[in-house]
């Protein structure tokens, strides 16, 4: 106890060895020995989501889209039961095309996470435990999630756990009637978090498929990460999970920066456009013509692919456009192009 109240002794940066780069847990979503934070409505899928990610790291799996740290994991859960978890990874196992479900360590309580902080560490020492999901923050503040005492005393109990364990909290959003929404409670929930995602569901008229996005919110020592797209797939034994092209989304594809959604609109075109159409199209609202056409004439990111082809049209650099090819159509004689002389 003295030890943990004197802290951690004091150093000297210029004496000090530089640490390495440990990159993700979760890669692209989770950093690792880190705490995130993924929030978003009830019923936006952050629960199963959060487990199936649970079920990646155990299973350490590498894909080319998604791949884990392999690594114990324990599921504290302040919301639903031991049953509902049971059901919900026996069926992600199944999706998985496991042999048997992942052996996940799953813990209830109702206890907030200051008072149970010494146990869940004597678990960690025991289980070997590498990767902590807690599902919710409410709760598990143990007061009221608009206290800045009540957030402050939740992240001091989770980085006690150490530097090697990855913590994920889940939490619900403001009731706020906004585009842009922030986990319920206190602004500390996204001041401690070292990475913030906002989940958001594409509403469906589909009972079976539930799509959904990933927003990145905030990040330090890096770049926010382009949003990320998943799609959960009900079965009467399973549940699959697959990632999903949120351009593809009428509801989440608004969710994109601007400069991304312009992009995509101009890819998907046959025809050249003017910023008037592609803004009338896309229900972007004209303030300035000129910082439209400042914004699409970068030489970084995503904005290095637009071209301005003259007479105020533009176009994705080495696409070829029906009016390019009408235009050459009419520079021959026998409509025959250039290159088949």
């Amino acid at each position: 106890i003295t030890q943990y109240r004197e802290g951690e002794p004091t150093v000297n940066l210029a004496l000090t060895e530089m640490p390495e780069d440990r990159g993700n847990l979760v890669t692209p979503t989770v950093p690792f020995g880190e705490a995130t934070m993924i929030y978003g409505e009830g019923g936006s899928g952050k629960s199963i989501l959060a487990l199936w990610l649970a079920n990646i790291v155990y299973q350490g799996v590498q894909t080319d889209w998604i791949s884990a740290i392999k690594k114990n994991v324990l599921y504290i859960d302040y919301e639903t039961n031991l049953r509902e978890y049971l059901i919900r990874n026996n069926k992600l196992a199944n999706g998985m095309g496991l042999d048997q479900p992942s052996g996940i360590f799953y813990r209830r309580t109702n206890e907030p996470m200051i008072t149970i902080a010494e146990i869940i560490r004597q678990e960690i020492d025991e289980k070997e435990i590498g990767f902590v999901i807690v599902d919710s923050a409410a709760m598990a503040c143990g007061g009221e999630p608009e206290n800045a005492r009540s957030t402050t005393d939740y992240y001091r109990a989770i980085r006690s756990f150490g530097e090697d364990v990855t913590v994920l909290t889940l939490a619900h959003t403001t009731k706020a009637d906004t585009e842009r929404k922030t986990p319920f409670g206190s602004a500390f929930w996204s001041y401690w978090a070292r990475s913030v995602w906002e989940i958001k569901r594409e509403q469906s008229d589909k009972p079976n498929i539930q799509n959904m996005g990933l927003f990145h919110r905030k990040v330090n020592n890096s770049q926010l990460h382009e949003p990320l797209g998943y799609q959960i797939q009900f079965l009467p034994n399973q549940i699959n999970v697959n990632g999903f092209d949120i351009t593809d989304s009428e509801t989440l594809d608004t969710e994109l920066p601007m400069i991304q959604r312009i992009y995509n609109y101009l890819r998907d075109q046959d025809e050249h456009k003017t910023i008037q159409a592609i803004c009338d199209d896309l229900g972007i609202e004209i303030r300035k013509e000129g910082s439209m056409r400042a914004m699409m004439s970068r030489d970084s990111g995503i904005a290095k692919n637009i071209k301005h082809f003259g007479n105020s049209l533009w176009g994705i650099k080495g696409k070829t456009y029906v009016d390019d090819v009408e235009q050459i159509l009419d520079m021959t004689d026998d409509n025959t192009m250039p290159w088949d002389k």
